[in-house]
């Protein structure tokens, strides 16, 4: 008989959290290089205004998302179960 092998798929809730954790590990990166490639850009000082509302839309945006996936994490996890015991699934 072939020994006992685990689960090629992990379960859905422990795939779900993990997704969740990388997407809030690479928003700050992804935000860096939503602020930094425009301003490699801006060359004329009309577009200077422009490029101050183009920061804050972003500023604003990523504090958003931010909050939306953090709230959503904090549902998904049991607050007397260790994220350990979740994600080793």
């Amino acid at each position: 008989m072939a020994p006992a092998r685990a689960p090629l798929f992990l379960a859905r809730r422990s795939y779900r959290l993990r997704r969740v954790m990388d997407a809030l590990r690479l928003l700050p990166l992804f935000g860096l290089i939503l602020f930094v490639l425009p301003a490699m850009f801006v060359v004329e000082p009309s577009q200077v205004a422009r490029f101050g509302l183009y920061i804050f839309a972003v500023w604003g945006a990523v504090i958003a998302v931010t909050a939306y996936l953090s709230r959503r994490l904090d549902r998904a996890l049991d607050p007397g179960e260790p994220l350990a015991e979740i994600c080793d699934d």
